[in-house]
């Protein structure tokens, strides 16, 4: 998988030719476009890439229950829509930071984790095609850029 991960701090410029995917939002992006998030804490990041057809889609999705029905059921339609084969895809997550000190909102943000999981499993995506990288209370925020041309995916950490 064409991943690279940074648990380091890091400075972040806006790539070239990017779509910025806001809270609560999600966008679709084409090669040569990059797909970028920011400042994913509590809240979840989501990237899924056809390898064969160059199409990217990232979503930015709250840390609440309601986020699910607006963010992540139309993503999964989107790629669903492209008729893409399952085996094609690479697929990426990060954030969903919880506050072990927070025992509810621990346990909330672990059910989150947990449902976000379960709904892009409707994809079917090869596990060895899926990387999951869960943000922990030492981290504050994770950056994610997807580069639609190339299906490279960074998660970088920032303090």
């Amino acid at each position: 998988m064409n991943t690279v991960v940074e648990r380091v701090h890091t400075s972040f410029s806006r790539p070239n030719q990017g779509i910025e995917v806001d809270w609560g939002d999600w966008e679709i992006g084409e090669d040569p476009r990059v797909l970028y998030t920011l400042h994913l804490g509590a809240c979840i990041g989501i990237a899924i890439y056809d390898t064969s057809a160059r199409i990217g889609h990232m979503a930015h999705m709250y840390a609440t229950h309601s986020s699910q029905d607006k963010i992540i059921d139309p993503l999964i339609r989107s790629v669903q829509e492209h008729n893409v084969d399952p085996s094609n895809l690479l697929g990426w997550i990060t954030g969903g930071s919880t506050v072990k000190r927070d025992p509810e909102g621990h346990k909330q943000g672990l059910e989150l984790r947990q449902r976000v999981l379960q709904q892009l499993e409707r994809l079917n995506l090869p596990a060895d095609n899926f990387c999951a990288t869960w943000n922990d209370e030492s981290i504050p925020t994770f950056n994610m850029v997807l580069d639609c041309r190339t299906g490279a995916c960074q998660i970088s950490s920032r303090a």
